[in-house]
């Protein structure tokens, strides 16, 4: 007669392996959404994604784990929906704040642009003064 063992897992432990799990899909799926696109890979882009998304779908996780315990694979399968777009809203916000940035220094430190002004040309005028002898 065998005698099947059976692991008991106390409830932090499944709280643990679930929350495990969502960082490690969400993650992969980050990793993937990478790969697929056309950005240079290196391993801090590698790296980046795999984090970024990881903690994404972690701090969805931890947010509706209460409200969505009794459907684990519900909750999972949008883990790895955050991990897909991961990379993408990182890339998204990073440019929003490029642009922001650039706008503030071209601000403080702003060049003349001669585009605004018709008769901005300063040969132009001299030009005129001559035909113009009044």
């Amino acid at each position: 007669m065998e005698t099947m063992i059976i692991l008991a897992l106390t409830d932090t432990q499944v709280d643990a392996s679930i929350f495990l799990l969502a960082f490690l899909f969400s993650s992969f799926a980050g990793v993937a959404s990478v790969l697929r696109s056309k950005q240079e890979i290196c391993v801090k882009t590698i790296l980046s994604a795999f984090l970024n998304s990881g903690f994404a779908g972690l701090a969805v996780c931890l947010v509706w784990y209460l409200q969505y315990r009794q459907n684990i694979y519900f909750l999972l399968g949008i883990c790895v929906l955050i991990g897909l777009g991961g990379p993408a809203s990182v890339e998204f916000i990073l440019a929003i704040f490029r642009k922001t940035i650039e706008s503030q220094s071209s601000l403080s430190n702003p060049k003349f642009d001669n585009t605004d002004y018709p008769n901005s040309n300063p040969k132009e005028e001299k030009t005129n003064e001559k035909s113009n002898p009044i």
